[in-house]
């Protein structure tokens, strides 16, 4: 058992270097100059230098990976030149409407999928099933992006019910926590449907629609947990 953990451990570690790796060098290799960027075309020579030394662009690449991966390991994640602050302090700063957004989003898709997902299994076969497994399709096909576009062109340009960017309110999440429970709600949807086609044949609920549970009960009651 300890060998199996000790081989789990290795082998996750030698996965997470291999990404800090890959990170490092599709920042370091993606095009473009970042001392350059920071000082503008209009600085001086001696500025451009000064800032790659500030920013620890004139060392080796492999010394440049030790200071990433020690920055890393002590939870600092670097310093944005372009807003001139740290990292972490611009992501604690988004954190709150990034977590607030994702749980809305989260919520819309349990409520929805929980209660296409029983539709369509009560309805087994049925038109009520076909709708839903219809929606699946087409929502598992839309892009996030395209989606995204023809919310904002039908209810905010054309029925200018919801704001387009900002935040604030309710109404400011729910364009993005739509397109954030599309994938959710699709997928979650087909196994809710799936999970409940099997419960709904068991022996147990077969056996409390006979002792005269009505069927809503049953479902909701028995089959759903």
């Amino acid at each position: 058992m300890w060998k199996a953990i000790l081989k789990r451990l290795l082998a996750s570690l030698i996965v997470i270097i291999g990404v800090t790796i890959i990170a490092f060098l599709l920042m370091r290799l993606g095009g473009g100059d970042p001392a350059r960027m920071a000082v503008g075309n209009e600085a001086t020579e001696e500025e451009y230098l000064t800032m790659r030394y500030k920013m620890g662009l004139d060392q080796p690449y492999i010394v440049q990976y030790g200071i990433y991966l020690k920055g890393l390991l002590q939870g600092d994640l670097g310093y944005s030149w372009h807003y001139n602050s740290n990292v972490s302090t611009l992501l604690a700063a988004r954190l709150p409407q990034t977590l607030k957004l994702g749980f809305f989003g989260l919520a819309i898709a349990l409520i929805v999928s929980t209660l296409l997902g029983v539709l369509a299994a009560v309805h087994h076969g049925g038109i009520v099933d076909t709708i839903t497994m219809i929606f699946v399709i087409v929502s598992q096909s839309m892009a996030d992006v395209w989606l995204a576009l023809m919310l904002i062109l039908i209810f905010a340009v054309n029925l200018k019910w919801l704001p387009t960017q900002g935040q604030g309110g309710l109404k400011f999440m729910i364009l993005p926590a739509f397109c954030i429970a599309r994938g959710c709600t699709a997928q979650t949807t087909r196994l809710m449907r799936s999970g409940m086609i099997d419960v709904m044949s068991e022996d147990y609920i077969t056996a409390a629609r006979a002792r005269g549970i009505r069927k809503p009960v049953a479902i909701m009651k028995y089959a759903l947990k």
